[in-house]
């Protein structure tokens, strides 16, 4: 899959970035997190320079990154990452959407880990 997602990212931009990002979340479910976070942030990165800042397609890659980063520890990241993705989709999708619920759910998620610590 990465050298399908590099390959793209000459001929399709955007089907690059939906690759790199389907790239995270399978490592992601490996539990290869530095894996997912770099190919979540190469997803990012070519998506930023192909939509407008309020996709929802960079929303998505924001929250599945601030999973990654979560998962890692990196608390202020995750939450600055969940925080632009509810932003990107309360822009941008009605308010009972179920992406928005995801990450209201995700950052509540967050808090109990911050709690924890």
């Amino acid at each position: 899959m990465r050298a399908a997602a590099a390959h793209a990212e000459r001929l399709n931009p955007p089907t690059a970035g939906r690759l790199w990002n389907s790239l995270g979340y399978y490592l992601q479910a490996l539990a290869d997190y530095a894996g997912a976070r770099a190919a979540y942030e190469r997803a990012l990165r070519i998506k930023e320079a192909i939509y407008e800042p309020n996709h929802p397609s960079i929303a998505t890659t924001v929250n599945n990154l601030g999973g990654v980063l979560q998962a890692l520890g990196e608390t202020a990241g995750a939450r600055a990452a969940f925080e632009r993705a509810l932003r990107i989709w309360e822009q941008t999708l009605p308010q009972d959407h179920p992406h928005i619920r995801i990450v209201r759910s995700n950052l509540a998620s967050l808090d109990e880990d911050t709690k924890k610590e």
